[in-house]
């Protein structure tokens, strides 16, 4: 039987590729790492850790296509991925944060840049320990069943914590469609919070708890997004009333998937 190819022999074998550029590893799902994403200068590929070399072979390892592609923008075969900048920590202390935390129920609307929606996806779900795979959000179990999404003034896209990257699901200003209330339709971001049902498949407690269990993370990851939001001189609020009619289609939100809360935020 073919020997499997190992994470660092892989990086060797595409950085001896006879092509320009710089190729980059990043490993994934956050749950249980067992899957690579490389990416070589235009050309993307996935490759699964373990897989035989001869499969790997055939899966492009070797083999250069060229995509035209901008900076921040990843190829994939089916996906519209929007690779987010760094996160910056320019936010105040947690405790000044905490006493100045109020709901805002007042916003302009106007647009927020790329590097504030980036760092308020990561400070809310991203990967803060990279070796280890853990989040800045904590869930039953380890489990990861929160999904966030965002809704701009240019598009709705679900965040990829694993990459730090948004997966476009539509392009257009979505936004009034997130809430009820008029004073919300007026945010600058929307976020959703929902429980995504296969991610908690695994969960190995009583059955019986996934509901409480699921409420209390979506509440997190959401305090989260308000909390580094009061940081940097943002207003937020969380909000329950929604209507799940027009967020989940707009969404593409799976039917088993639950919809829990939205926050505002501008």
């Amino acid at each position: 039987m073919a020997d499997k190819i190992e994470r660092d022999e892989l990086v060797k074998m595409l950085a001896a590729l006879p092509n320009s550029g710089s190729c980059m590893a990043t490993y994934g799902p956050p749950a249980n790492y067992q899957n690579i994403t490389v990416f070589r200068g235009g050309d993307g590929a996935w490759v699964p850790l373990g897989m035989t070399r001869p499969q790997a072979d055939n899966r492009r390892i070797r083999t250069v296509q060229t995509h035209k592609t901008s900076a921040n923008r990843m190829p994939t075969k089916e996906k519209n991925m929007i690779k987010l900048p760094e996160p910056t920590f320019d936010g105040s202390k947690v405790s000044e944060a905490i006493a100045k935390r109020r709901s805002i129920r007042q916003y302009d609307g106007h647009a927020l840049d790329e590097q504030t929606i980036a760092n308020l996806c990561y400070f809310s779900a991203g990967i803060t320990d990279k070796e280890r795979g853990f989040c800045a959000n904590p869930t039953a179990c380890n489990c990861h069943q929160i999904d966030l999404y965002i809704a701009t003034d240019k598009y709705c896209a679900k965040y990829i914590p694993a990459e730090h990257a948004l997966d476009i699901i539509e392009e257009g200003d979505f936004r009034a469609e997130m809430a009820i209330q008029p004073f919300a339709k007026e945010a600058s971001v929307q976020f959703i919070y929902v429980i995504n049902a296969k991610s908690f498949e695994k969960f190995p407690g009583n059955p019986d708890h996934k509901v409480k269990y699921g409420y209390t993370d979506s509440a997190i990851m959401a305090t989260n997004t308000c909390l580094y939001a009061t940081s940097i001189g943002l207003g937020s609020v969380m909000r329950g009333m929604f209507d799940p009619a027009l967020v989940a289609p707009r969404l593409h939100i799976p039917a088993e998937d639950e919809i829990v809360l939205t926050v505002s935020v501008g």
